[in-house]
């Protein structure tokens, strides 16, 4: 990431959208995109040249995103009989913007970041808003929380109140369900301006406005790809692909003529994975956390949100715990009318603050509204682990899912080992499975203090050569006792690798 100064006192008392000499954002080399898109790579200055200059940011053509589509096969569900329940592939759109886009996007964030940052100061929510912020360990520590310490807070407040019910909440379609009437109250509001700014109307309207273009018909169109039987494949090797995908009379006849730009219409949505969609996504709800952290406060307990992820954590029973759904029900339609709870990834659990029965779940029972109930000492799943009153564990979904990832990597990975010795039969290539390469994917990396060095000499981050495991370990130290299970949830996965990789080499040998 570029550098990102301190606020002065010019920066404080300035306009947003007045460019000075401190700039929060300071792009470096390390900022350059080297993805494929629509446009070349630009130089440092340039990119400076473009996001300071409101004039030019006012007048600049946004590009349509690429768009494609991340799919994944959810763990299976475990059922209250102990059996498991297959589950449907799950899809998200994930939709990126070019170079230009992206920095001007990335410029913009930060200007709003930094008032953002100030305003929950001023509302006293600083502590409930969690994702897509730089929030330190501690004072004058380096490093900045995850996950893992949000989490490790949460428990904490558990622990601490003893009898107390958790509402873990999840609100549907989150990105898709803003509306741009209100989001741009938001912004004229956080500028403190009654008319967006020529600048950030054109950022604004980019990003409701926005238009695409599936990213695997572009490949087809611009001869990188063919379809077979409708499914897009590699015309060429995929490694001359050129980071700038067409030249501007390619891009003209072939991708706007060939009619491939589509215009997202409707009042509401905005697209995931842009720079600046997820301050736009904090910016959106803070009336409703200034109303949950007052609801919270006012009995006792705590609100927190990581984006879409809504926990709260009160004193009481299952009664308090159904007073907290209703009233989270009705806020988040108050923050806008398309905003939805999703029922079926809400999880009610009531702790006792007793060892022997340290919790139980509650849940709806079919075609009523009457809560019931269930599986005891399962324990509230929060930010991808399970706390149960006393200990904390890896959530069954996310081991599973680990789980998936292995097995799909060993697949890929025996074709490798097969390929790269032809000719050779099948117990050779038995003898000498690639074990390792798939281990240092996921678990202990071998020589990881090796590992990190060589990493810096390429001018990569120590997390380009950490894993699950590495993850695990770190979740560990931040948990301490509590967490003595964590790794133990990892023993079978090296039995795992060897037992994948051999039944798939046996397999794509036949």
């Amino acid at each position: 990431m570029g550098k990102r100064r301190p606020s002065v006192a010019t920066r404080k008392l300035a306009s947003p959208h007045t460019m000075i000499a401190s700039s929060p954002w300071e792009p470096e080399a390390s900022d350059l995109k080297r993805y494929r898109h629509f446009d070349g790579p630009l130089k440092v200055e340039e990119i400076k040249s473009l996001v300071r200059d409101p004039i030019a940011v006012a007048r600049h053509g946004f590009r349509p995103l690429l768009h494609f589509e991340k799919e994944w096969r959810r763990a299976p569900k475990k059922l209250p009989d102990g059996t498991l329940e297959k589950r449907d592939k799950k899809t998200r759109p994930i939709r990126y913007a070019c170079r230009k886009d992206s920095y001007i996007y990335k410029h913009y964030r930060e200007l709003l970041s930094e008032l953002y940052e100030k305003r929950l100061h001023e509302l006293a929510i600083d502590s409930c808003v969690l994702a897509y912020r730089r929030i330190p360990v501690s004072a004058g520590a380096p490093g900045c929380k995850s996950n893992i310490h949000f989490a490790d807070e949460a428990f904490k407040v558990i622990a601490k109140l003893g009898k107390c019910c958790a509402v873990a909440i999840d609100v549907s379609s989150f990105f898709d369900s803003l509306n741009h009437a209100r989001l741009k109250e938001r912004w004229q509001q956080l500028l403190g301006v009654d008319r967006l700014p020529d600048d950030h109307f054109a950022v604004f309207r980019s990003i409701t406005e926005y238009k695409f273009v599936d990213r695997d018909e572009a490949f087809v169109a611009l001869g990188y790809s063919r379809m077979e039987d409708g499914v897009p494949r590699y015309a060429i090797d995929p490694q001359t692909i050129p980071t700038r995908l067409c030249t501007p009379a390619e891009y003209r006849d072939k991708i706007v003529s060939g009619g491939l730009v589509q215009r997202h219409s409707g009042v509401f949505g905005i697209p995931q994975g842009t720079p600046i969609s997820d301050v736009l996504a904090n910016l959106f709800l803070i009336d409703f956390d200034v109303a949950m952290q007052k609801y919270a406060l006012g009995r006792g307990g705590v609100y927190m949100r990581y984006c879409d992820d809504i926990l709260l954590i009160l004193p009481g029973d299952g009664r308090a715990a159904r007073a907290a759904c209703a009233h989270a029900a009705r806020e988040i339609k108050e923050a806008g009318a398309e905003l939805k709870i999703n029922p079926s990834k809400t999880e009610v659990v009531c702790f006792s603050g007793k060892p022997e029965k340290r919790c139980y779940a509650l849940a709806i029972a079919k075609g009523t509204s009457r809560k019931f109930r269930k599986s005891p000492n399962d324990g509230i799943s929060y930010l991808g682990f399970r706390f149960d009153g006393s200990s904390v564990y890896l959530r069954n979904s996310t081991v599973a899912n680990l789980r998936g990832k292995i097995a799909r990597t060993c697949r890929a990975v025996a074709h490798q080992h097969i390929n790269r010795h032809p000719g050779k039969d099948l117990a050779w290539l038995l003898s000498r499975l690639p074990i390792r390469e798939v281990e240092n994917r996921f678990l202990q990396v071998r020589d990881f203090e090796e590992a990190v060095k060589d990493a810096s000499e390429r001018g990569e981050s120590a997390f380009s050569v950490m894993t699950f495991w590495s993850y695990v370990t770190r979740a560990q130290e931040v948990f301490g006792e509590r967490a003595v299970g964590l790794l133990r949830q990892l023993r079978s996965i090296d039995a795992q690798i060897e037992s994948h990789l051999q039944k798939d080499v046996q397999r794509i040998y036949k």
